[in-house]
């Protein structure tokens, strides 16, 4: 199982609060998702975890509050995943006895819903927060707090430093504007989505996903795959000219899909240069990544020739001198393989 939480040892790296103990709060995504379709709101989704003096400042500031709730629940369901919990039992002391171990490993179950909900998101320190779509793809990726610009981190006594040295918690004023612009951004998203899902013409359709598509983070991108494949269905003759980056944006999230299938990585990389409408670069981007994730499972074979088409698909690239050094790296890298197997 993956552990998606790194803890470092500095004292900034990971910063816990929670207001769990607040009223109001839907501890299920599935439960939250339905509200909001049903409601037509978006998601206020947040990953937490026990309670710090983060926590407490902001709560000093309303944050999490009934009244932060009622504020913005016109607009928004709200949603907290405590992973205390998933937490302690993946860290669980060495020396525990069989019957923490056993509570653990139930906790450790009962907590994978939320745990893959965390990796989809790409969730890397907590708290992290989200305002999503009804659809769950992320509109804006919330932070109320940060390490102080003005903190030297290697200095002698950096461990030991004052709390308010370290870390700037948002104050009300701060994660209200934050929040009040998260809200604009959904309501752009969702009329965006009711015109790409609509029965209008291709041109405002794919104009609509091209919008979301310029919006939304890259990392997030991935989660929009079903926009990009709908361009790639309904522009059939790419008059809007956007169907190239959505062909690549498609084999993209269906590579992270694939995890660490790297053949049919490879795969989805080789059959997606194939399509219509891209250029001798778009074409050698992809040939360069399906080389690459052939070179994971050592076949070298199809790497030497992925890298080939690369070099074919746009002779006169800037790109040219490095792939030309990658075939000769994966000719080493197969002659060498092949004297060890000889020599076992």
């Amino acid at each position: 199982m993956k552990k998606i939480f790194v803890f470092i040892a500095a004292f900034f790296a990971v910063v816990f609060f929670n207001s769990c103990s607040q009223k109001k709060w839907i501890s299920n995504f599935d439960e939250g998702k339905k509200l909001a379709e049903k409601s037509g709101k978006g998601i206020f989704l947040d990953f937490c975890a026990e309670t710090d003096e983060v926590s407490e400042r902001l709560e000093k500031s309303g944050f999490g509050s009934a009244d932060f709730i009622k504020k913005f629940g016109n607009d928004l369901v709200f949603v907290k995943l405590d992973l205390t919990d998933r937490l302690n039992a993946e860290n669980l002391n060495p020396d525990a006895s069989e019957e923490e171990r056993a509570a653990a490993e139930k906790t450790i179950k009962e907590t994978e819903k939320s745990v893959e909900l965390a990796e989809k998101y790409a969730v890397r320190t907590l708290p992290s927060m989200f305002v999503l779509t009804k659809e769950g793809y992320v509109v804006s990726a919330l932070e109320f707090y940060s390490v102080r610009e003005d903190f030297d981190p290697n200095r002698k006594d950096a461990d030991t430093a004052p709390f308010d040295e370290i870390i700037k918690v948002d104050g009300e004023d701060e994660f209200t504007k934050k929040m009040d612009d998260a809200i604009v951004l959904l309501k752009d998203f969702d009329s965006n989505m009711k015109i790409a899902m609509s029965d209008g013409s291709v041109k405002d359709r794919v104009a609509a996903v091209d919008e979301i598509f310029d919006s939304t983070d890259f990392v997030y991108r991935y989660l929009i795959k079903e926009l990009s494949a709908l361009v790639v269905e309904i522009d059939k003759e790419n008059v809007s000219g956007s169907v190239p980056r959505h062909t690549m944006a498609l084999a993209s999230a269906e590579a992270v899909d694939a995890g660490d299938d790297f053949s049919k990585v490879a795969k989805i990389f080789e059959s997606a240069a194939e399509r219509k409408f891209l250029t001798g670069d778009d074409k050698q981007l992809l040939y360069y990544q399906a080389a690459l994730a052939s070179m994971k499972v050592k076949d070298y074979v199809n790497a030497k020739k992925d890298v080939q088409k690369s070099i074919d698909a746009s002779p006169q690239s800037e790109q040219i001198f490095l792939l030309n050094a990658m075939i000769e790296n994966i000719e080493s890298l197969a002659k060498n393989e092949s004297e060890q197997n000889n020599q076992n």
